[in-house]
């Protein structure tokens, strides 16, 4: 394929990624052979809506190297055994999506009887590596090795590989893989519980109603979303109601009603001067694991790098607002969320778009952890190698946005 015809294609498909909800941000990655020696590939940490073709990186197969000032996506390793192992494939994605994030943290391969004509007769999972790291290369290079027909290979913690002819059979392949793997979820639900569920969110709703609920659920809390505007923020409600607040005193501008939860954002923003934006999260998965009373592990390493080494658990009291949001805003401290009992996540960021996408790996990790009740010994990400992650992350990639 010609260089510039190959990075217009990558670039086409990094924006169908987004468009599609297979990846978010600059996370995943995207590559097209070019010839038997070299191939093209998304660069690190640069928005994919933005790329143009003198972004996209040009990377030797078999030694990895490139020439240019614009770093390549740091997953180039597993690119390129992709193709140096299979000379069929001349297009390869790295996806973040759903239901194959959360079966690559089970430990099982995926069976794939109804698409194997898409995705090969099993879905392996590659052990786990830390992003970018010849860990991972050994891992996803032993899959490729041992499961020569598989299209798809999903690695622990981290996402898939999706390879095809082409780039409309790698999108195929992804499209695949997330049909096989919600069989899988849904196949282990009926082994184990013998219930049936035709969604992934049937099947966490089942296993929610399996847990033991709380004797005394915390006080319901009305979800709002807020911006710090130089000395007062902002905040709205689900209702559409938007309310300006004075940091220094608390006061609602035009003498409005305040919110129970007035004092847990501005505690927040007057503790943490970076945090600029909250999102009280209260999507399904995240008010169901704030339902089970404990911390939340980092099951997936984009949430071990954006959200935090995992989440701390708080009741907010509405009778006692000072002293809850004191411990909410120290609860905070050197991540980017914090588990509400019964409510949902707080989610921050240095700015919306931030506090969203920390909402979003929040939320994946969420249905991760209802998922595992399933699945025997699933195992989160290490301690140190998730505050590995977290600190490269907050001291480096982040700044790069």
């Amino acid at each position: 394929m010609d260089i510039l015809e190959a990075k217009l294609a990558v670039i086409a498909a990094g924006k169908r990624l987004v468009e599609t909800g297979l990846i978010a941000r600059t996370w995943g990655n995207v590559s097209a052979r070019v010839d038997d020696k070299q191939f093209v590939i998304t660069p690190s940490g640069k928005a994919y809506d933005g790329l143009t073709p003198d972004d996209i990186v040009l990377v030797n197969i078999f030694d990895l190297a490139y020439d240019g000032e614009v770093k390549p996506s740091s997953e180039k390793g597993i690119h390129a055994q992709a193709y140096a192992l299979r000379p069929q494939v001349n297009f390869v994605i790295h996806t973040h999506q759903r239901n194959a994030s959360i079966a690559a943290v089970m430990g099982r391969p995926v069976a794939s009887p109804y698409w194997s004509d898409v995705l090969g007769e099993t879905v392996p999972i590659a052990a786990y590596g830390l992003p970018g790291t010849g860990k991972l290369k050994k891992g996803v290079t032993k899959a490729l090795k041992e499961y020569p027909g598989a299209n798809a290979v999903l690695m622990a913690h981290h996402g898939a590989l999706c390879v095809g002819k082409d780039a409309e059979a790698a999108f195929q392949v992804a499209d695949a893989l997330e049909k096989a793997c919600l069989a899988h979820l849904k196949s282990r639900l009926t082994e184990v519980t013998g219930e049936v569920a035709e969604t992934l969110e049937g099947i966490h709703a089942l296993i929610d109603a399996r847990r033991a609920q709380p004797t005394q659920p915390a006080p319901i809390l009305e979800a709002y979303t807020s911006f710090r505007s130089g000395a007062a923020f902002c905040m709205e409600g689900r209702n559409g109601t938007i309310l300006d607040v004075s940091l220094a005193n608390g006061k609602v501008a035009g003498g409005l009603e305040p919110p129970e939860t007035l004092e847990l954002h501005r505690t927040i923003y007057q503790k943490n001067h970076k945090i600029n934006a909250i999102v009280h999260s209260q999507q399904p998965d995240i008010i169901r694991a704030s339902k089970a009373r404990q911390k939340l592990l980092p099951f997936l390493d984009d949430f071990a790098q954006i959200a935090g080494i995992n989440l701390r658990l708080n009741r907010y009291n509405p009778n006692s607002q000072l002293e809850s949001a004191a411990l909410a805003a120290k609860a905070l401290k050197g991540r980017s969320a914090l588990l509400l009992e019964d409510n949902g996540a707080l989610c921050v960021g240095t700015n919306l778009e931030e506090a969203r996408a920390v909402e979003t790996v929040t939320e994946k990790n969420c249905a991760v952890s209802l998922s595992a009740d399933l699945f025997d010994k699933v195992r989160h990400i290490g301690v140190i190698d998730a505050l590995l992650m977290r600190t490269v992350y907050v001291l480096k990639y982040s700044k790069k946005k």
